[in-house]
């Protein structure tokens, strides 16, 4: 008995070592100080080391921050000089929503200032800019008078977070029903389009995913509706908000003086976004969803045998740093 308490002492040490080691190998892939010399030498370790450390399927959540984190720091994919650089893009997009504002007469819309890159930790390719989500986005509380809607016979869904299914999905089966005039009026305040992406900003916050797929609906106080601009691939923004370090971020930003903490509309549009240029949108979009595939393979692999997880892990991390060791690697 004794030994086999030993055993399981040191089985217990090993795996926290094991565990140690994981988080602190992604981490030095993405930290604000990492050259492109200390990132090439950090990628050849992770790529060795990793299909053995990596065992339990809540570390392929940290995996897939990591590769969300490289993307939106220019790592993940090659920066092509042809590309129109991001700073045409985003004033375009500045002053269409300046005229979409001056449109549909919507008040209180003032876009934030830009964020400080130095301030904020991030060190971006040159042709990228920093940006705050409300000069690239038009964000709207879709229930501005956070009253309950009129439910007397009711025939619309009326979704808040409750409703919010996975990743990217609705169940309207638990929503309460409102009328077709509240779903009217909505409807012309928020301009829904395809590339909408709805945010959860009471109680839960985060969590986004696209507008949902049946043909009405309605939102409560607790979500917001942001609508990218012409020039944001709304995928390259779904992705972006989908990092844990976007929730720590607005967290911090967060009225917490109330009962339930509760995001304000104004703090959401200081959110800083680093913006690429758009074909570099949308080659990071391909990648990220290929290497999302990746893991989703891995996660059900970690169930079978060890042989297989080890490959399907190493295929991933190759896929994911490979490619930007060897442009590095050039570069020097």
């Amino acid at each position: 008995m004794a030994l086999s308490d030993r055993l399981e002492e040191a089985r217990k040490t090993r795996e926290e070592t094991r565990d140690k080691l994981t988080v602190a190998s992604l981490a030095r892939l993405t930290a604000p100080d990492t050259t492109p010399k200390d990132l090439t030498a950090h990628a050849a370790f992770a790529l060795e080391a990793l299909p053995a450390l990596t065992k339990r399927p809540d570390q392929i959540k940290t995996l897939r921050q990591t590769i969300l984190n490289l993307a939106v720091r220019g790592k993940l994919v090659e920066q092509d000089p042809a590309d129109e650089p991001a700073s045409h893009l985003l004033a375009r997009m500045v002053k269409e929503r300046r005229s979409t504002i001056a449109r549909r007469k919507i008040r209180g819309a003032t876009p934030p200032k830009a964020p400080s890159a130095e301030i904020e930790g991030f060190d971006l390719p040159i042709s990228w800019e920093l940006c705050a989500l409300g000069q690239i986005t038009l964000i709207t509380d879709p229930n501005p008078s956070h009253r309950y809607p009129d439910y007397t016979g009711g025939t619309v869904p009326i979704l808040s977070t409750r409703e919010f299914a996975g990743d990217g999905g609705w169940n309207p089966e638990t929503a309460k029903l409102t009328t077709q005039a509240f779903w009217e009026f909505q409807k012309e305040i928020c301009d829904f389009a395809q590339g909408d992406i709805i945010f959860a900003r009471k109680g839960r916050l985060g969590l986004p995913r696209f507008l949902p797929s049946f043909e009405k609906f309605t939102f409560s106080h607790t979500l917001f509706s942001i609508k990218p601009m012409t020039g944001l691939c709304p995928f390259y923004l779904l992705w972006l908000l989908r990092r844990d370090e976007v929730v720590e971020w607005l967290t911090n930003e967060m009225n917490q003086n109330t009962g339930v903490p509760t995001l304000g509309k104004a703090k959401t549009e200081r959110l800083p976004i680093p913006l690429p240029p758009l074909p570099e949108q949308h080659r990071i979009v391909a990648k990220v969803d290929a290497l999302m595939a990746l893991c989703d393979q891995l996660e059900a692999a970690l169930t079978s045998a060890d042989s297989t997880r080890s490959r399907l892990l190493e295929a991933l991390l190759h896929e994911a740093l490979e490619p930007e060791t060897k442009v590095l690697k050039a570069a020097e």
